[in-house]
C-alpha cells in the first residue's frame, strides 16, 4: 500500500504492484506504508477520503501467476501441476507441501498467502468496498495514463520491474496450464472475484466480501 498527498493505492498481489511500488519510490519519493499487501481495512482514518484505487486480475490467470513463481523460487520447477497446487490451496490441508520438500515456513506461507478473494483487499472491517476506482490488469497500460490524470503523477512502469522471474518475465501464456478442475475448484473458491472480472465494461466497486486482519495471508 502507498499513501500519496490524494490517493491510496491498494497493492493486489500479482498486478505489477511491486513494480508500481518501486517507480514510486524511486520516482516520487513515496514509500510502502506498513506491509506491502495491506488492504483498506489498514487505511489510517485520516487517509480513507482520498481516491482509493488498485488493480484486478483475471482470477484464473493470477492463481497461475502465484503458483508459477512459487514453484520456481522453491526450485519445484515440474513438480507440481498447477492443477495440484490449487487442489492444496483450496481443499487440503497444508500438510502436503510436506511431501514435495518444503520446510515449515514454506508449507504454511504457500497455504496460506493470496487464497482469499482480491475483492476483499478493497473492503474495510465491515467488509464494504470503499474504492474508487479498481482498474483491469489486462487493461495496464492504458490504466496507468488513467491514473496520471487522476493522482498528478507520473505512472509509466517502462523502466520498473520489481520482481524478476525465471521464465519470460511474468509474460508467460499461463493457459496452458490451467485445467477444467484447477477452474472448477478456483470459481468455487473465489465466486465473487470471477462475477466482478466477467461483467462487462469497469469494475463495480459496489459490492460487499468478507475480510480479516492480516488479510494477504489468513485464509
Amino acid at each position: 500500500m502507498i499513501i500519496g498527498p490524494n490517493f491510496v493505492y491498494v497493492h493486489q498481489p500479482k498486478t505489477a504492484g511491486s513494480s508500481f511500488e518501486e517507480m514510486m519510490e524511486q520516482r516520487h519519493g513515496l514509500h510502502v506504508y506498513g506491509d506491502q499487501h495491506n488492504t483498506v481495512r489498514n487505511i489510517p482514518e485520516e487517509h480513507r477520503g482520498k481516491t482509493i484505487f488498485g488493480f484486478m486480475r483475471d482470477p484464473l490467470e493470477s492463481e497461475c501467476s502465484n503458483w508459477r513463481y512459487h514453484e520456481y523460487s522453491w526450485e519445484h520447477n515440474g513438480t507440481f501441476t498447477f492443477e495440484r497446487w490449487c487442489q492444496w490451496r483450496y481443499e487440503e490441508e497444508k500438510q502436503w507441501g510436506y511431501f514435495i520438500g518444503l520446510n515449515e515456513r514454506d508449507a504454511v506461507y504457500g497455504h496460506t498467502f493470496n487464497v482469499r478473494q482480491q475483492a476483499g483487499y478493497f473492503c474495510d472491517a465491515e467488509g464494504r468496498s470503499q474504492a474508487t476506482h479498481i482498474f483491469r490488469f489486462s487493461e495496464l497500460q492504458s490504466s496507468l495514463k488513467t491514473i496520471k490524470g487522476i493522482i498528478g503523477l507520473d505512472c509509466d512502469l517502462t523502466q520498473f520491474n520489481g520482481m524478476s522471474y525465471g521464465w519470460g518475465r511474468g509474460r508467460e501464456d499461463y493457459s496452458q496450464h490451467i485445467t477444467a478442475k484447477a477452474e472448477r475448484i478456483l470459481r468455487k473458491a473465489k465466486p465473487l472475484d470471477f462475477e466482478l472480472w466477467e461483467t462487462q465494461g469497469d469494475i463495480s466497486t459496489h459490492f460487499t466480501c468478507p475480510t480479516a486482519p492480516n488479510y494477504a495471508y489468513s485464509r
